[in-house]
């Protein structure tokens, strides 16, 4: 839907990200999987706002002195991050052709718990570079472990019911 030019759209194509988006669905096939990742990428709202929140969440970790309040302000970026993501799985649901092309609810919940975690790696992992650079401790690895428990919570747990996930199953 995203490369039909008579229909008028936020997205836009770029040379920046198809590399990124070919690669990607050559990895799932999925019908959601392809909507998502050219969503993403392609959004001008979302790629943006995440890349920002991204770069602070970096920064707030660089330059915060204490360990407890640069840790604690990055697993609320990666809270933040969470919120940002919640506009791309209810995005296609008035599309005609995602109407009438059926389906199953789990496989679509799926497929963006799989886009979460393509971005909260990387993320997570310049997190905990940071981290590491500017506090060299011991107690920065519990960090990094609670970061990256913290990652998978999100993911696992507060994605489907921040996408009202648990009450769209009972309808």
């Amino acid at each position: 839907f995203t490369d039909v030019k008579e229909i008028k759209h936020d997205n836009r194509p770029s040379r920046l990200w198809n590399w990124l988006i070919k690669r990607l669905q050559k990895f799932n096939r999925s019908f959601y999987w392809i909507l998502f990742t050219r969503y993403f990428f392609r959004s001008r709202q979302l790629i943006g706002p995440v890349f920002f929140v991204s770069l602070l969440g970096i920064m707030l970790t660089l330059f915060l002195p204490s360990l407890f309040s640069a840790a604690c302000a990055g697993l609320f970026i990666l809270f933040a991050l969470a919120y940002q993501l919640k506009s791309v799985f209810h995005h296609f649901d008035h599309h005609l052709m995602v109407l009438s092309y059926q389906t199953d609810l789990e496989a679509k919940l799926a497929d963006f718990q799989l886009l979460a975690v393509k971005i909260y790696s990387p993320m997570v992992l310049c997190l905990s570079l940071s981290l590491l650079l500017t506090h060299r401790t011991t107690a920065s690895a519990y960090a990094i472990f609670a970061s990256i428990l913290f990652s998978w919570l999100i993911i696992k747990g507060y994605l489907p019911r921040l996408v009202g996930f648990k009450y769209a199953t009972k309808k």
